[in-house]
């Protein structure tokens, strides 16, 4: 994954995240809206939630803190598992 991309994904989707209102709602919110960027940028797959973790603790994790708030998880991979 390039942190870069993925990143300025997250950062783009964020208030769309928080605004969804639950937890619940949140999640399905990104979990949509990256399921179309990885199939506009499917060299983006990652591999793992864990990958999402990794390339946002590394490049951006204010907003990946912002994210996980919405989501009331403590990652990705607890989000999405």
């Amino acid at each position: 994954m390039d942190a870069e991309d993925f990143c300025a994904f997250l950062a783009e989707d964020a208030p769309k995240i928080s605004a969804a209102g639950s937890p619940e709602g949140a999640l399905a919110q990104l979990a949509g809206d990256l399921a179309f960027w990885i199939e506009s940028h499917p060299e983006q797959k990652p591999r793992t939630a864990a990958d999402l973790d990794e390339v946002a603790a590394a490049t951006c994790p204010g907003t990946a803190t912002t994210v996980l708030g919405a989501l009331s998880a403590e990652s990705f991979m607890d989000a999405f598992n």
